[in-house]
């Protein structure tokens, strides 16, 4: 992944500095990353995952006095960590959801599933589809300027509608 990793800088010089960035500290980052996932295949890709944001803010690097680089390398690690934590957290509640609570409502396709998401009030749409694009309910509140509870609240009474728009098959897009 080094390899990959080092084709996206422009410069020897970049390359030479990522490289013996990601040799001094990799194993530290994997072991923090480790501890908040508790599984090596999700360490590791919060590792990939924090090495290309440094790549996306590469000049920060050289902003940053030595010594903290280290620090700055296992927050941005961190940050990773709880945001795969959180994605899996989400897949397993999506698992555990039980498919028979709606039995009359059929499965619906693409078209009409986005026609459904139209149905629904503003307030209710934009955060289903901030929430269908997998942001966090921090995410979607820094966004929207609300609280995460607010957020939440939201999102769960988004839901109820939702599945009534759906029970009741009121779509109407357009086209």
């Amino acid at each position: 992944m080094l390899i990959t990793l080092l084709a996206m800088l422009e410069s020897e010089e970049d390359r030479r500095t990522l490289s013996a960035l990601y040799e001094e500290n990799h194993d530290r980052m994997e072991q923090t990353a480790l501890r908040i996932l508790n599984d090596p295949r999700d360490a590791e890709d919060a590792v990939q995952n924090a090495f290309v944001k440094v790549i996306g803010s590469f000049e920060k690097i050289f902003e940053i006095p030595r010594e903290e680089i280290p620090f700055w390398l296992v927050c941005i690690v961190k940050n990773e960590a709880l945001s795969i934590l959180r994605k899996n957290a989400r897949s397993e509640t999506m698992e555990d959801m039980d498919v028979f609570e709606y039995p009359t409502a059929p499965v619906p396709d693409y078209k009409t599933f986005v026609a459904y998401i139209r149905k629904l009030p503003e307030n209710y749409r934009a955060i289903m589809e901030m929430k269908l694009l997998g942001y966090s309910d921090a995410e979607t509140a820094q966004h929207l300027g609300m609280t995460e509870t607010g957020v939440s609240t939201r999102a769960s009474r988004a839901r109820k509608v939702l599945r009534k728009i759906v029970e009741e098959g009121e779509i109407g897009y357009d086209g």
